[in-house]
């Protein structure tokens, strides 16, 4: 839900501040409200001396882009030159590795991965979550490594000799008119980290300029867990993203323009930390050596199924008889806090927390959620103990809220004999406003500050359900089998549309809410308009988000009907 369902829920949440703001305020009639609306891999690194006989430690060459520094793999392979590449086979060969965490399947096309799937993630068929996609023909493997720029042949479409070492170091090479290309694999058991070595001998009798480029390719899928799939680069501190749908198509406003894009590839030029492909709780991402050197770009693939994330070098220069190697690290696994801090670079900001100033109580909402659940057993029980304690202390803010809505309620007579008086002279009518209002000792905005001193704890806590991968197919109740995924009790016939039930309450919810709530500044057709329009709008919106979402919105609902029927209970 990083961009669409986020963009609904922010509207959302503005939208009901909006309308309930406007009760605070006079006008002569209300006018209309307006509706608010609301990654390519290509690494340059500099020039390594020509031996390249071992695989340098992983170090961040910009200590203010790398929050820590990220320990090497250890690897107890023997040095890699002189290169001596064994004949490579005339068809496609998989080679399967399993590791504790994950399985990844190596084929001798290009050199790459053709399959890396998690072993402690599963589908809701119970299948292991695959986070390659290379099963057309012709597909491009994870992390090929095309060489096109040196003329002799694209070597993610040739295929590699392989040699296993051991269960962890898995050496591919391949020869093409005296150039050779080894790339070393050194897979960790304990993290879903790989180091990647490339390793180019140039035999070929001239000058070559390698630009040591590496391929992820991402093609649409239709799982929930790839519903907002997008690739995403990390540049000089800002995430640069795209959905992946939307890769190599004109924007908003080309297509207004009837334009196309001046460039179907969207480029990102030096200081790349990492970049790769998400979804909302998987990533896959490449960390070069040395994030100043290194450029991204993301390219529509050919058939528009999908596209590819680049990094890539802007050019080595490679003397004839000269060896250059380069390291990545490569990360494909699950977005758990923990693990992606320990891949350091920010890369848990591939996890949307929000603004910098509500992540503090994004991160406390978190811990809060997971600590309810380690109580009852349930994330759906614990979204509700939360939004209650969360409403306790909220309370007195809104009392005093409904406190002044009640008595701006309770002026309207007076002021429909100001609006009565003054006629269209605005200016005389806001200033006799002004004056009973300070007479009658009450503040127009008493009821919008609470609003607002509340949207942080809002928004805190929609950001920690969005970023909280144990909601994954968390199950609540009945037919809630996963607060991550909109809830389905079944299709509606013919028109094969679904049909929720919390969605559908909560709308409900809202009605009674908004005809409990005092309407000091609107006539009775406005009024009727937000106690149906607004409910309706709402419902909508909320039909596709996921029912952790819902659920707290409901319950946010019946509490607040709750307490405005007690502040009520006497009139």
């Amino acid at each position: 839900m990083e961009e669409q369902d986020q963009g609904r829920f922010l509207l959302a949440i503005v939208l009901s501040m909006v309308v309930l703001g406007l009760w605070m305020f006079i006008l002569p009639p209300p006018e209309p409200v307006g509706d608010p609306e609301f990654g390519e891999e290509t690494v340059a690194f500099e020039s390594l001396d020509g031996g390249g006989e071992t695989v340098a430690p992983f170090a961040p060459s910009d200590p203010s882009v790398f929050t820590e520094e990220v320990p090497p793999i250890q690897s107890e392979m023997p040095g890699l030159a002189p290169v001596v590449v064994a004949p490579a086979p005339t068809a496609e060969e998989v080679t399967a590795v399993e590791m504790p965490l994950y399985r990844v399947e190596f084929t001798s096309l290009g050199g790459g991965v053709a399959h890396w799937s998690l072993s402690e993630y599963r589908s809701l068929e119970n299948q292991p979550i695959e986070l390659t996609m290379t099963e057309d023909e012709g597909s491009i493997p994870g992390l090929a490594t095309p060489f096109d720029e040196l003329g002799v042949g694209d070597f993610s479409k040739k295929h590699f000799s392989y040699n296993r070492l051991d269960d962890r170091h898995h050496v591919f090479s391949s020869e093409s008119n005296g150039v050779v290309v080894q790339k070393t694999y050194v897979l960790d058991p304990d993290r879903y980290r790989v180091e990647l070595e490339i390793q180019v001998s140039n035999g070929s009798g001239r000058g070559l300029r390698p630009e040591m480029k590496i391929l992820w390719p991402s093609e649409a899928r239709e799982e929930n867990d790839f519903a907002q799939y997008e690739l995403i680069a990390f540049q000089e501190d800002n995430k640069k993203k795209k959905p992946l749908a939307s890769v190599g198509k004109p924007g908003v406003f080309d297509r207004f323009k009837g334009g196309e894009p001046k460039e179907a590839v969207d480029r990102y030029e030096r200081n790349i930390a990492w970049a790769g492909a998400q979804s909302r709780y998987f990533i896959a991402a490449i960390f070069p050596e040395d994030p100043m050197q290194a450029s991204a770009a993301f390219i529509p693939s050919a058939d528009g199924s999908g596209a590819i994330t680049q990094v890539s070098l802007e050019g080595l220069d490679l003397a004839d008889g000269g060896v250059v190697t380069t390291n990545y690290e490569i990360y494909i696994g699950p977005k758990e806090p923990e693990r992606l801090q320990r891949m350091g670079a920010e890369f848990t900001r591939t996890t949307d927390m929000g603004w910098s100033l509500i992540r503090p109580l994004v991160r406390g909402f978190r811990g809060a959620l997971l600590w309810l659940n380690g109580i009852f057993g349930n994330l759906g029980i614990s979204i509700i103990v939360i939004t209650i304690l969360l409403k306790i202390v909220t309370a007195p803010l809104t009392q005093g809220q409904m406190k002044s809505m009640k008595r701006m309620n309770q002026l309207r007579p007076q002021l429909d004999v100001l609006k009565e008086k003054f006629g269209d002279d605005r200016q005389a009518f806001g200033q006799a406003q002004m004056e009973l209002f300070k007479k009658e000792g009450v503040n127009p905005l008493g009821g919008c500050f609470p609003m607002l001193l509340q949207l942080p704890v809002f928004l805190g806590l929609y950001f920690a359900l969005q970023s909280t991968i144990e909601l994954r197919h968390a199950p609540f109740f009945g037919w809630i089998t996963d607060l991550s995924a909109p809830e389905v009790l079944f299709m509606i016939p013919l028109v094969e549309v679904p049909f929720r039930i919390l969605p559908l309450i909560m709308g409900g919810s809202m009605v009674i809410q908004q005809k409990l709530t005092p309407m000091p500044s609107m006539d009775p057709m406005q009024a009727k308009m937000m106690t149906t329009f607004l409910p309706l709008m709402m419902t909508f919106m909320f039909y596709q988000f996921p029912s952790g979402l819902v659920l707290y919105w409901l319950m946010n609902n019946l509490l607040t009907i709750g307490h405005t029927a007690w502040m009520h209970r006497g009139d």
